[in-house]
């Protein structure tokens, strides 16, 4: 009698997580992680154009700055347009939708996702920015401070 209770316990223990996987699921937590919702400045970040593209559908701003919580990009929170989180993460992919689906920018708007890609260097980026330029802009990062 022992042993087939010794080889029934893995088996009863293993349905006993999985009802109350189960069950914390039906209340809205994910059984294996933590996922909080993530913004649109964060999904940019974390390389999720589809989610990016529906909020911008949806009327979000591509140029507003929104907090990007720490341990998603960098060490520390930081807030930063969808644009620049896009140039920060370097992703030249998330950063054609998002000027793809968004209002052409303003001359002061392109001047600081310009400046921002100066700082990580990568000419995929500059090319896209580049695509977007309002006619007439010049870059000038003199009178802009670092955002990372």
């Amino acid at each position: 009698m022992l042993p087939a209770i010794a080889a029934a316990l893995p088996g009863v223990a293993l349905g006993l997580v999985c009802v109350t996987m189960l069950a914390a699921s039906v209340f809205g937590r994910h059984p294996f992680w933590h996922s909080a919702p993530l913004n649109i400045a964060e999904a940019a970040a974390m390389h999720d154009g589809a989610s990016v593209v529906v909020r911008l559908k949806h009327g979000e701003s591509a140029f507003a700055r929104r907090e990007i919580r720490s341990g998603l990009l960098f060490d520390h929170a930081v807030h930063l347009s969808p644009i620049e989180a896009a140039i920060a993460s370097r992703r030249p992919e998330v950063l054609m939708l998002i000027l793809s689906e968004s209002p052409d920018p303003s001359a002061d708007a392109w001047n600081r996702a310009r400046c921002a890609a100066n700082s990580v260097a990568d000419d995929e980026i500059t090319a896209v920015l580049e695509r977007f330029r309002p006619k007439g802009t010049q870059v000038d990062c003199t009178a802009l401070a670092p955002l990372w």
